[in-house]
């Protein structure tokens, strides 16, 4: 099964060194992966920021796809939204990204919305906006 359609990922290797988790990086970073660079950096930040509040099960630490799609949006709420920032460089493939393509959309639905605070959000409204970006991004 793709890593895109898996509904759980389970880390199997804890005894990590350093040149195991330098080699995971090269690989992400690299053009293997589909993703640009900027939606790479985009998840390992919003699993960073969730290091603390995953949730305690048989097999270890569990993270819902949700929880860090979540930060991953909020992340991305305050570059894009707040602060302005492209997150596409002109290549003449497309203009915005997808998740640039949603915040656009949510904040033209409601123009209120580009002055607010990602958590400030109307809970519906917030939720509805990450399952789009977890589907799309």
């Amino acid at each position: 099964m793709a890593g895109w359609d898996l509904k759980c990922g389970l880390i199997t290797k804890y005894d990590l060194d350093e040149e195991y988790i330098w080699s995971l990086f090269n690989y992400v970073f690299s053009d293997e992966c589909r993703k640009r660079n900027t939606y790479k950096f985009g998840l390992i930040k919003a699993i960073l920021d969730n290091v603390f509040s995953g949730k305690s099960k048989e097999q270890g630490i569990y993270y819902t796809y949700e929880q860090l799609f979540a930060k991953f949006a909020e992340n991305y709420w305050n570059l894009v939204v707040k602060y302005h920032l492209c997150q596409m460089r002109k290549d003449g493939k497309s203009e915005y990204s997808k998740i640039e393509k949603i915040f656009q959309e949510a904040t033209t639905e409601n123009p209120l919305l580009s002055i607010l605070e990602f958590a400030s959000i109307e809970e519906g409204k917030r939720t509805s906006i990450i399952k789009l970006v977890v589907q799309e991004c």
